[in-house]
């Protein structure tokens, strides 16, 4: 699992109707929110996706709330989101259009 930048360039796209948070890390790889991304691709068990994955594909982001709780948000890399919608043949023409 890699741990991702504490200062993240964060940035939302929009897949499947649902509004993903993205982060790229310090070598410009770009990473998705595992719950957005989950959540677009109609998978209900988060913990049992992340499961799924190599540890390659998985990274975290711990960042400092306005009240001073850190909170980890859980990415997942664009090899992962393949493999996840490798899982979802139907969401294939929606990430990738003709």
């Amino acid at each position: 699992m890699k741990q991702l930048t504490s200062n993240p360039i964060i940035d939302t796209v929009i897949f499947a109707g649902v509004s993903i948070e993205t982060q790229f890390d310090e070598s410009g790889e770009l990473w998705y929110s595992a719950t957005d991304l989950c959540h677009a691709l109609q998978l209900s068990d988060v913990k049992h996706t992340i499961a799924l994955l190599g540890a390659d594909c998985i990274g975290t982001s711990i960042v400092n709330s306005l009240d001073g709780a850190e909170i980890t948000t859980i990415f997942i890399n664009v090899d992962g989101l393949n493999t996840l919608v490798g899982q979802k043949p139907m969401m294939t023409t929606q990430l990738y259009p003709l």
